[in-house]
């Protein structure tokens, strides 16, 4: 019996075993496909947006995965790891080694973060010389894990492509995901990181004023809660300047529990609400839902509860991260135009000065979502009221564009904010699209010699921002150049200039180097100057491979 009894223990125990080798054999080998299945769509999304002509290897780098607290998990580093290898393994990409990377990371101190903003792609680009960066998000739905990639254009730091896949979360994928590596410290929003401390003047105000009977001066935060009750006219003061303390020392879980404490006293204290959407901001895990309710009392509370705008720019940035633009771009002016009325002629604050970037970016994207709909008068007004809060250089620039749009016979007065544009700023959109507008008009005016100024500038700005594919504009302003430089030859040819139009035609060929009838010219200009047959047939294989 006892015989009889260990043998099914033994065969239940190998069951159960094999159950579970297959099980976790089966997991592993959905995870491998799973990352093949992403790393494919990575290529695809690089096919579709690299420029074909090039020969060499796109250089990238790939960053650790975030879950959506901003942590960097085990769950996160194992899929860069894993990408890496299989980006690597198609031998159409140089990728850059992992130890490379997390030095460079360390140095611009993006590695505790993990968070890279466009100016951060921008000089990762420059350092490492990668063209794209692969970074994403991991979003926890409960049986599954979904992975989000996005890729990012180094140049201009802004996202070309994305692609994405689910998988099961089983119980090594839940270990890896809940294995915090790196958490984020502060707020960690959609866009750039916000100042780790409020750093409004108004925030810490001395106690009592010119028209106080009782001017008591700046108030030492360093004294004891009884000390300051005996010293303060009320108890409302006490808690502002404990909290005050708190925020100092940036001791957070202290901030956050004496607002509570002060609004459960208080209900109608503004400044412990806007206080407490902060440290909902700053205490792992974040929580910007009760932040955003907390801000949101803040404000119907007290216009300004922190004083000098800093509570609207929050709010705007909590906004935007949601997609709402509209309530983001007001909110965001509200506390700058509050900054300017209560600083004119200070210093700025870097929180002023982004959320001066930020409103700006965003009057960027309502415009181009109205040129999208062709909605050119709503662009116009839009343009216009960037020009009045901002003087910004792009709303010229968007104002030029909108003007001809809706009619041709704006074009004086687009010149006008073209080159006002251009004057404020070199490259006002970033990519010469505004020396293409310029072009444009100019070519509307009859001016053909500005015209091919402009457009040379734009080309050539292009080829400098886009190392992948170029935007749909490049190749109407190429099309543009082409013509003229085809009546420009067809003068020289006419006057029989062949050695001058051979120095006109090597110039123009470095601006466009896809000019095939160029070199067609350029290959009969050799034959008649008596060049070498060589050259000639050099040429002309130059054209040859260019168009049949």
């Amino acid at each position: 019996m006892n015989k009889y009894f260990r043998f099914v223990i033994i065969c239940l125990l190998e069951i159960m075993l094999t159950t579970f080798t297959s099980s976790l054999c089966f997991a592993l080998e959905e995870l491998d496909v799973n990352l093949d299945h992403l790393a494919s769509r990575i290529v695809t999304a690089m096919d579709e947006n690299v420029d074909k002509t090039l020969d060499e290897k796109i250089r990238i780098a790939v960053m650790d995965f975030l879950d959506l607290e901003g942590n960097i998990t085990s769950l996160g580093r194992f899929i860069a790891e894993e990408l890496t290898t299989r980006l690597f393994l198609e031998k159409r990409f140089e990728v850059i080694e992992r130890q490379l990377l997390d030095k460079v990371l360390q140095e611009l101190k993006l590695n505790v973060s993990g968070f890279v903003d466009p100016g951060s792609a921008q000089e990762l680009g420059n350092i490492l010389g990668v063209s794209a960066i692969v970074s994403g998000t991991l979003s926890d739905l409960g049986n599954t894990v979904k992975i989000n990639a996005r890729l990012i254009a180094t140049t201009t730091g802004t996202i070309f492509a994305a692609a994405s896949v689910q998988i099961i979360k089983d119980e090594a994928v839940e270990k890896l995901l809940n294995r915090v590596i790196t958490a984020p410290v502060g707020f960690l929003p959609s866009f750039d990181p916000l100042p780790s401390a409020i750093e409004s003047p108004e925030v810490v105000m001395p106690i009592g004023g010119e028209d106080d009977d009782q001017n008591l001066g700046e108030i030492d935060v360093g004294r004891s809660a009884e000390e300051l009750k005996k010293f303060l006219p009320n108890e409302e003061e006490v808690y502002k300047n404990l909290i005050e303390r708190a925020l100092s020392e940036k001791d957070y879980i202290n901030a956050f529990s004496l607002c509570q404490e002060a609004i459960i006293k208080f209900p109608g204290f503004g400044f412990a609400y806007a206080v407490l959407g902060y440290t909902y901001l700053n205490i792992q895990p974040i929580d910007r839902e009760q932040a955003l309710t907390a801000l949101e009392k803040a404000i119907v509370t007290e216009e300004y509860p922190l004083g000098d705008g800093y509570t609207y720019y929050l709010l705007g940035r909590l906004y935007r991260g949601q997609g709402r633009r509209d309530e983001a771009r007001l909110a965001l002016e509200k506390g700058i135009n509050r900054y300017q009325k209560i600083n004119y002629g200070a210093k700025t604050n870097d929180w002023y000065e982004d959320a001066v970037k930020i409103c700006i970016e965003l009057y960027q994207e309502e415009i181009n979502a109205c040129w999208q709909r062709e909605e050119y008068g709503q662009a116009l007004s839009l343009s216009q009221q960037a020009i009045f809060s901002f003087d910004a250089a792009f709303a010229y620039a968007a104002q030029g564009y909108s003007l001809l749009k809706l009619d041709r016979n704006n074009v004086e007065e687009a010149l006008t904010s073209l080159r006002k544009g251009t004057e404020l700023a070199d490259y006002p959109a970033y990519d010469g699209w505004t020396y293409y507008v310029l072009g444009w008009a100019y070519l509307e005016r009859g001016e053909r010699e500005n015209a091919q100024q402009a457009l040379e500038k734009a080309v050539i700005r292009c080829q400098q921002v886009y190392f992948l594919k170029k935007p749909d504009w490049y190749h109407d302003c190429v099309r543009h150049l082409k013509t003229i430089y085809n009546e420009q030859t067809q003068i020289f040819l006419e006057k029989q200039e062949y050695a001058s139009l051979i120095s006109f035609l090597q110039e123009k060929l470095g601006v466009l180097e896809d000019y095939a009838y160029g070199y067609v010219v350029l290959g009969f200009c050799n034959l008649k100057t008596g060049e070498a047959p060589e050259r000639t047939i050099a040429v002309l294989h130059q054209a040859l491979d260019l168009e049949e």
